[in-house]
């Protein structure tokens, strides 16, 4: 899953975890990220990518499905633990929700928004119908 869209002065990708160094390059600072939360084990692997995030230049890191603030809070210890107290991370257990806060809210504007949604096409489908009706 590697796609992109423009949509004014901002442009999303949708990846997966292991295109986010090919992606990375394009991706310009500062940018907000997005992480699925639909299980438990979202957590481990958010854990994981949230560092990279930040050394990225991400400003903010929105966790979006069920098990949100599960995620969140594994984002949260690594951004602590990071000392990167200037991240922002949210957290949408509603992912009609999520997806709309990320396009219209998330991040004070960036210009990049970077969803790193691995096998989560449920989600990477109402992001894209949340694009197209902005």
């Amino acid at each position: 899953m590697n796609d992109r869209f423009t949509f004014g002065a901002r442009s999303l990708a949708i990846v997966s975890p292991e295109a986010l160094d090919e992606v990375g390059p394009a991706v310009s600072a500062p940018f907000v990220a997005m992480l699925p939360a639909a299980e438990e084990s979202d957590a481990r692997g958010a854990a994981s990518l949230a560092g990279d995030l930040v050394r990225m230049g991400c400003v903010e890191i929105c966790c979006v499905g069920p098990n949100a603030e599960t995620v969140h809070d594994s984002v949260d210890e690594v951004v602590e633990d990071l000392g990167a107290l200037d991240v922002v991370t949210t957290w949408h257990v509603d992912m009609d929700e999520g997806c709309q806060y990320f396009i219209s809210t998330a991040g004070g504007r960036p210009g990049w928004l970077l969803a790193i949604l691995a096998e989560r096409s449920d989600l990477a489908s109402l992001l894209r119908s949340t694009v197209r009706a902005v």
